[in-house]
């Protein structure tokens, strides 16, 4: 065997080496990782960009505080500070999502005033 075809060789098998091993990262998000952007492109309460970013998700049935569910309703409806994934539990636990980063922010405020 010359020297060009065993170069060859030791290149294809990194090259599947890379495929394999990159199959099963892309497995693994699958397991990890869901898909929470909605289809909205601004904030219609900010009237700014949404931004690309990544939050826990939180399963279960969630209950809300009656002032809390008005505050985010009309001040900060795309803060996606936590992802609520229903209520059977999956494995995923990051969602990536489209939030506005005055809705994190007035969450944050709200959050803050509302403990104090």
């Amino acid at each position: 065997m010359d020297k060009s075809a065993t170069n060859k060789t030791k290149i294809r098998k990194r090259l599947f080496a890379t495929f394999i091993f990159l199959s099963a990262v892309a497995v693994l998000l699958a397991f990890l990782v869901r898909d929470g952007r909605n289809e909205e492109a601004t904030c219609p309460v900010h009237d700014v960009p949404l931004r690309l970013g990544a939050s826990p998700i939180s399963y279960g049935l969630p209950v809300f505080e009656s002032e809390y569910f008005k505050a985010k309703t009309e001040k900060f409806p795309f803060s996606y500070s936590t992802y609520l994934g229903g209520c059977m539990p999956k494995t995923q636990r990051i969602a990536i999502v489209r939030y506005c980063p005055i809705c994190r922010q007035a969450e944050e405020m709200w959050e803050a005033t509302a403990q104090a």
